[in-house]
């Protein structure tokens, strides 16, 4: 199983004062993200007749790759807010 990093370690890494900004912070890379996404599945439709299929093969694995990437991030930040709210109750 891979780590997760600690609460402590993402707020340091996001330069987060508190699990609020850290939340914040971690749903700003999960949306900016989306947008290369979407560029990237828009990409995949323009090119998918491509004479050379590699191309839109490679875009298909680094789709992939960006919505592992943003399940990963909202892992976290869901972690994050259940840790806090837990402390908070």
């Amino acid at each position: 199983m891979r780590s997760t990093g600690t609460r402590g370690e993402w707020a340091r890494f996001l330069d987060a004062k508190s699990p609020t900004d850290a939340s914040a912070a971690l749903g700003s890379h999960v949306r900016q993200l989306e947008v290369v996404y979407d560029h990237l599945s828009a990409c995949v439709v323009r090119l998918w007749e491509a004479p050379m299929p590699e191309i839109p093969d490679a875009l298909l694995i680094a789709r992939a790759a960006m919505a592992e990437a943003m399940s990963l991030l909202e892992h976290v930040r869901t972690r994050v807010e259940d840790d806090e709210a837990a402390g908070a109750a």
